[in-house]
């Protein structure tokens, strides 16, 4: 798994990221049998960080995700500014590094859905709480959060914790 991630992620072989949906689709499918999502979506990234990068990971996941699931898959985020990347940072920062500057896309249509969203990594939380948050400040019924991985964080394992 690690060397699927970093090979997407930092390698920029995006041919990774079909496989690696497809399983975080089975794995969806079997933890929530019941749950029936209105829409894919992904962590943002920011204009100027996506185009060093090329593409944006979690978008590419979210992609296959949602086909697998036969499901839309539609950016219903946004990045507003550039933050120290979270791998950097101690579980603390992490939080106040992601605030105010994710928020929903205007004219998304949140209000009511319920919705599932896909990430890379899951380290801390912290990202998947921002997102999480400004889609259920956009009105969303539910979330439900996707990661391909989960790293094992020292510090702390829930960022309610904190």
């Amino acid at each position: 798994m690690r060397t699927d991630l970093l090979a997407l992620k930092v390698d920029g072989e995006r041919d990774r990221a079909k496989p690696l949906a497809r399983q975080m689709a089975l794995r969806f499918a079997e933890a929530f049998p019941d749950a029936k999502p209105d829409v894919v979506t992904f962590v943002p990234m920011t204009r100027r960080a996506e185009t060093e990068r090329g593409f944006n990971q979690s978008a590419l996941l979210a992609r296959g995700v949602a086909k697998q699931l036969f499901l839309p898959c539609k950016p219903l985020l946004q990045k507003k500014a550039d933050t120290i990347g979270q791998h950097e940072l101690s579980a603390k920062m992490r939080l106040q590094n992601l605030q105010n500057v994710i928020f929903p896309l205007p004219g998304a249509a949140i209000e009511g859905k319920t919705v599932l969203l896909c990430d890379d990594i899951k380290t801390t939380g912290s990202t998947l709480r921002a997102c999480t948050d400004a889609l259920r400040a956009a009105g969303a019924a539910d979330v439900f959060c996707l990661c391909c991985a989960i790293s094992e964080y020292p510090y702390v394992l829930d960022p309610m914790q904190i």
